[in-house]
């Protein structure tokens, strides 16, 4: 029987939490003949209204077990009540230790549920949607996606310092979902890469980039960013295939890897790499200078481009030893033949001061957001 005893029992240690899922929006009776050979011999459940399905779970490593609990549960309805279906979360101790309290925070979780199109489960909190419940729902969600076109690019230039003037732009995927509902790049992508997902994402917007590039005005370059999770793993040909079928020229693409994919040990990881430059294309050392392998990254890639992180440029005026590693990475990427770009460049006296450390290309607000306009 749920209640004040079975919470107090399964958060009884310190540290211990308990997910408490509401289903509402379908008879209890037939929520628990549908979802209850999903749960464990720990979890407790009952009806605690006509159309109301409680789950009580213990012992979850993370938050984002309940929302994995959610997506299985309202997979397993069938079909035509599926829709009709919404399931609120709280999780003991974070919301309450009081069952009635924490009945009350699931219930208005449950009313957030409803608002969404697709995936009806939410948290009482919009933070803990956008972490724990995109990750459950990604699989179905990317072929729906690409079944249905709703992934679309913009461009950010990347301009030179001197004069301000785009030559080059990155292509940066944008997801919004039906219902008004925007899943962002900086967490679906992430999420993606944990669960084996990213390459139908990377590929699309490999696809689309290239097509939009081969109608660009000439001379423009587009930097594609490419999951290091892809690399070791036929990121070669499937670059080589999208430059095949869209005719976009691979000496105005330029592949961008960032600094902190762990791949640098990985033979097979590099040989891509090298394949990709093979091929004509580009070779972007992303984020560089944020992480733990920058002189690695430039003595095993065959980089063309070094995009310094904005955390660098940020700095540059105000702190001395920023300042040096930027005018560094410059020399450095002259002695190579590589250009640079600093990103986040937010004002014209950063702009300036970097032209003058040898830097040449900027990328950030200064030129422009993701808003420059390529042929459909």
């Amino acid at each position: 029987m749920l209640g004040q005893d079975a919470l107090d029992a399964m958060t009884a240690n310190d540290g211990q939490r308990a997910a408490l899922l509401v289903l509402g929006g379908i008879p209890a009776s037939e929520a628990a003949s549908a979802c209850g050979p999903l749960l464990r011999s720990a979890d407790a459940a009952t009806a605690v209204a006509h159309d109301r399905f409680a789950v009580l779970a213990p012992h979850l490593r993370e938050t984002g077990g309940a929302a994995d609990l959610a997506a299985r549960m309202l997979h397993a309805l069938p079909a035509f009540v599926r829709r009709r279906a919404a399931i609120g979360i709280a999780i003991a101790p974070d919301d309450s230790s009081d069952w009635e309290k924490l009945l009350d925070v699931a219930e208005m979780a449950l009313r957030r549920a409803e608002q969404y199109v697709g995936g009806r489960f939410a948290f009482p909190d919009q933070e803990r949607d956008e972490r724990w419940r995109i990750g459950p729902l990604l699989a179905g969600a990317i072929a729906e996606a690409l079944a249905e076109n709703q992934f679309h690019l913009v461009f950010q230039p990347i301009a030179r310092l001197a004069d301000g003037e785009a030559i080059s732009a990155e292509a940066l995927i944008r997801w919004p979902r039906p219902g008004g509902e925007t899943w962002s790049p900086a967490v679906f992508i992430p999420e993606a890469e944990r669960r084996g997902l990213i390459e139908p994402i990377t590929a699309w917007t490999m696809q689309a980039a290239c097509r939009r590039l081969a109608a660009a005005p000439l001379g423009l370059t587009v930097g594609v960013n490419l999951s290091g999770a892809m690399l070791g793993f036929g990121a070669a040909e499937m670059v080589e295939g999208v430059l095949r079928t869209t005719g976009a020229d691979p000496r105005r693409l330029i592949v961008e890897v960032t600094e902190t994919a762990a791949f640098l040990d990985l033979p097979a990881a590099l040989a891509d790499v090298a394949a990709i430059r093979g091929l004509g294309c580009g070779v972007a050392i992303d984020d560089f200078g944020a992480g733990n392998a920058s002189l690695g990254y430039v003595v095993k890639l065959p980089a063309t481009r070094i995009k310094l992180d904005a955390s660098l440029t940020r700095a540059f005026r105000a702190d001395a030893r920023a300042a040096a590693a930027i005018r560094a990475t410059a020399r450095l990427a002259a002695d190579i033949g590589a250009d640079v770009v600093a990103e986040g460049v937010g004002d014209a006296e950063t702009a300036a001061g970097l032209a003058d450390a040898g830097v040449a290309l900027g990328q950030g607000r200064l030129f422009g957001g993701p808003e420059i306009a390529l042929p459909a």
